[in-house]
Parts: C-alpha cells; sequence; structure tokens
C-alpha cells in the first residue's frame, strides 16, 4: 500500500480513472486496505489511514461521483465501526449519511443501481451508532426491510451490502 500512495496523486488522477472506469480502483484498494490492516491486528495503521481516506483523499472526488464515495467509504466506515466504540460508529454513520445515503436518496432514481445498497448500509450504521437502543425511525427501518416487494434491481444488491458489514 505505501508504494501505491508514494505513486497515486488522487489530485491528479482520481478524476481520470473515475470518466475511465465509473471509479477510482486505485483510491478503492487503499480504503479496502484499511480493513485488512484492522483484520489483521494493525488497528492503529488502520485508523491512519481511514482518517487519510477521509482527510485527503475523500475531498477530491466529486459530490456527483456517488459509486466512488460508496465504494470507498464501505471499508472506512466498517473498519470504524469495528472498532466497538460509540464514538467512531457515529462517525462512520455521519460519514456515510453526509457523503453517500443523503445525496444518492437526492438522486432518486437518477443514482446507479448500485446505491440502492445505502439503505441497508445505513439502518447497520444506525443500530451501531445507537448504543443498542431504539433508534428515531427504527420502525419505519423494520418496515422497509419486511416489505421489500416489486424491486428495480437484484437483490443482492441489498444483501451484498448486509454482508459488508458483520
Amino acid at each position: 500500500i505505501d508504494e501505491m500512495k508514494s505513486i497515486y496523486d488522487p489530485q491528479l488522477h482520481s478524476r481520470v480513472l473515475v470518466k475511465e472506469y465509473v471509479t477510482d480502483h486505485c483510491l478503492d484498494l487503499i480504503a479496502a486496505s484499511a480493513f485488512w490492516l484492522h483484520h489483521y491486528g494493525r488497528n492503529d495503521e488502520a485508523l491512519r489511514l481511514c482518517d487519510q481516506v477521509v482527510d485527503t483523499m475523500l475531498p477530491v472526488i466529486e459530490a456527483t461521483e456517488l459509486v466512488t464515495k460508496l465504494t470507498i467509504l464501505t471499508p472506512v466506515c466498517r473498519t470504524l465501526v469495528n472498532q466497538r466504540q460509540l464514538s467512531a460508529s457515529k462517525k462512520a454513520h455521519e460519514l456515510f449519511r453526509t457523503h453517500v445515503s443523503d445525496p444518492a436518496a437526492l438522486a432518486g432514481g437518477k443514482a446507479h443501481p448500485s446505491m440502492s445498497m445505502c439503505v441497508p448500509i445505513m439502518i447497520i450504521l444506525k443500530c451501531c451508532s445507537s448504543e443498542g437502543d431504539a433508534y428515531a425511525d427504527l420502525s419505519t427501518d423494520v418496515a422497509y426491510m419486511l416489505n421489500r416487494k416489486d424491486l428495480t434491481y437484484p437483490v443482492f444488491f441489498e444483501t451484498g451490502a448486509l454482508t459488508r458489514f458483520d
């Protein structure tokens, strides 16, 4: 990861990669590395990498590039939630809501089909950041998950989202 970070400059490369490939795969891999570092017990490095992604790489992603934001924030948020600290879970919830979920909701049907994963991910993040208590719109979220009919996309978009957070 250090070698890739030494070559990759998000301000120089990211827009070109997104234009060509829909998402910035270099940034995807850097963000995914945070979760792998956590998985291997290198928590301090994982959290530093999460901070680096959020502070220096996320800002160069255009507001309309929701797929890229989804793919980079999913492992970052998963790493934060797995810290089992309320403050980290709340940070993950706020990051995902601000950069992915709310903009995807505003885009509505114009958003990429993969953005359907936002709702189940947000439900998980709300649960993780609620200290085990019921949160304000829990009943709405439960009803949403139980009443899924006539999906306009494959169901694995949502179940895939659920498997990303264990």
